[in-house]
């Protein structure tokens, strides 16, 4: 198979399968206990994305249960931002406190392994933002 620019595309068969669940709280519990297992896995450091808003909330709740924050290699996972709202930080909108109030300030997650993203308003900015990529 050749893709758009003329390379030789490997073609793979994808295998779809669904999961239901009873409610929300038995998602959320599977998604903490899948994350859990493949960090337990992996040799050296692990990345998450995490994702904002009231949707992923459950899932970082459920990490921080003891059950599961106890077998957790927290030294060993870098956390990232995928996303992050332009509002105060103190703003119940806001995904770090978020984030901070359902899981970091309950398991022992080492500063070093947190990239915060902190998004920075256009008008707070020394310097104008360019008008063209380079």
């Amino acid at each position: 198979m050749v893709n758009e620019v003329g390379e030789h595309a490997r073609a793979e068969r994808a295998t779809a399968e669904t999961w239901v669940f009873e409610d929300a709280e038995m998602l959320a519990r599977y998604a903490a206990e899948w994350l859990c297992a493949r960090a337990l896995a992996s040799d050296g450091a692990f990345a998450v994305c995490l994702s904002g808003g009231s949707t992923p909330r459950p899932v970082y709740a459920v990490l921080a249960e003891p059950a599961i924050a106890s077998r957790f290699p927290w030294r060993r996972v870098h956390w990232f931002w995928g996303d992050e709202r332009f509002v105060p930080p103190n703003h119940p909108d806001n995904n770090y406190r978020m984030v901070q109030d359902a899981l970091l300030l309950r398991v022992p997650v080492p500063g070093e392994t947190f990239m915060r993203s902190r998004p920075v308003a256009c008008q707070r900015r020394k310097q104008p933002l360019p008008t063209r990529l380079r």
